[in-house]
């Protein structure tokens, strides 16, 4: 809106310009006009580079959003394809805290992980981006007692959203 009210008055003020060529003023208006024409060229170009970088962050913020999504969905699924083949130790059942490493991360994922109250077990997510073009993600578990901090589970799953060509 700024830009087409910078762009009305402009126009406005060069139609008030002299025409008359016998006019000694017109030669000042008209040097006026130029310089307001490259002015007006300056500002479109610094606001059409601003427009595109807006639109540039709201394409990468959609992209992170979409991805989260279907991470979180296809985490849900692989967890649950886990837990029905008995790949996880009977520790599993018994998760009374998580620690996620990348705080960037955990907060675009919920994690599928069911927590006991009396729980003796502590699981440490590590998540991280395989990719900057967030393609992938790697999580790894790595479940420990809570009394005595011994390493009971280690395991690591990556999630890819879009399909990797050489």
């Amino acid at each position: 809106m700024l830009i087409y009210n910078f762009l009305i008055s402009t126009i406005n003020e060069t139609k008030k310009l002299s025409i008359d060529s016998k006019d000694k003023n017109t030669v000042k208006d008209k040097d006026k006009f130029k310089y307001a024409a490259k002015d007006i060229a300056k500002y479109i170009n610094k606001y059409i580079y601003k427009y595109r970088d807006i639109l540039n962050n709201k394409k990468q913020l959609l992209v992170k959003k979409i991805f989260y999504k279907k991470i979180n969905f296809l985490w849900k699924k692989d967890l649950h394809n886990l837990i029905k083949k008995n790949i996880p130790p009977k520790e599993w059942y018994k998760i009374k805290s998580i620690e996620w490493n990348n705080k960037e991360i955990s907060k675009n994922l919920k994690s599928p992980v069911i927590l006991k109250k009396n729980g003796s077990y502590h699981l440490n997510i590590y998540a991280y981006l395989l990719n900057e073009d967030y393609s992938a993600l790697v999580i790894q578990y790595n479940l420990t007692n809570i009394k005595n901090k011994n390493l009971i589970w280690e395991f690591s799953r990556t999630f890819k959203t879009k399909s990797f060509t050489n």
